[in-house]
Order: C-alpha cells, then sequence, then structure tokens
C-alpha cells in the first residue's frame, strides 16, 4: 500500500535530564503504524540549528539521548515520517544534564537530614519535623 499523506506533527514533547549523561524523552505519536520519528538536538535553550541524532521506529514514543557533558542545556523537538514527507515538528522542550556530582551531593544531603533529625531526637527527645 502506497503511503500519500504527511503524518500528523508529534505533540507532548517531553523531557527529563536523569543523570549527568542522558536525557530521556517522551511523546505523543498522532500518526498511523507506518510513521517513523526524527529527533534533533541543539545545545543551548534559545538555539535554533538543529540536528537530527536519531530515527526511532514506528509506535516508539520514548528516546534516551546517552554519553552527554554534564552541566549542558540541550534543546529538542521530534518530527514523524513516512513515504509522503515529513510532519511538523514537535514543541521543543529544554533541559539541563545534571552536575557530575549531582547524584552523590543529593546522597550527603539525605545523609545530612538523616543525621539532623537524629541529632535532634537525641538531644530533645522528640523528632523534627
Amino acid at each position: 500500500a502506497t503511503v500519500s499523506s504527511l503524518p500528523a506533527t508529534p505533540t507532548n514533547l517531553a523531557i527529563n535530564a536523569v543523570s549527568s549523561s542522558q536525557i530521556i524523552m517522551s511523546w505523543t505519536g498522532n500518526s498511523d503504524s507506518k510513521s517513523r520519528f526524527r529527533i534533533e538536538r541543539c545545545s543551548g535553550s534559545t538555539c535554533s540549528n538543529f540536528a537530527q541524532i536519531a530515527s526511532v521506529g514506528a509506535n516508539v514514543n520514548i528516546y534516551s539521548d546517552n554519553s552527554l557533558p554534564a552541566s549542558k542545556v540541550y534543546s529538542y523537538r521530534v518530527r514523524a515520517y513516512n513515504a509522503a514527507g515529513n510532519s511538523g515538528y514537535s514543541n521543543t522542550a529544554t533541559d539541563t544534564t545534571l552536575h557530575e556530582d549531582s547524584q552523590r551531593y543529593g546522597l550527603y544531603s539525605r545523609i545530612g537530614t538523616a543525621r539532623t533529625q537524629l541529632n535532634t531526637v537525641h538531644a530533645t527527645g522528640m523528632a523534627a519535623n
């Protein structure tokens, strides 16, 4: 069967920096099962020089961008494509990869909070709120 119409534009692009080197994104495809998706990225929150970094198959609506430098801002957009051509672009979503030590600092913060709470209980006999 020949595809004769352009695919629908993806919507609801959302991204989340999950580490110092990884951003995960998801979107709503809005297209038929023959449409694939192109993922584009650029550096910065106001950048416009997007370049394709990946292509995923039909019915795939999640992608993980790995091996990124820490503490950098990235913007992403997605579009569907099929034999007839490309859809319009999704919304642009922007996030910053985490600082290299952010997971470690988060752990230290939780340990520090727990230690403060234990010291309060020891000193007053009552748990801190």
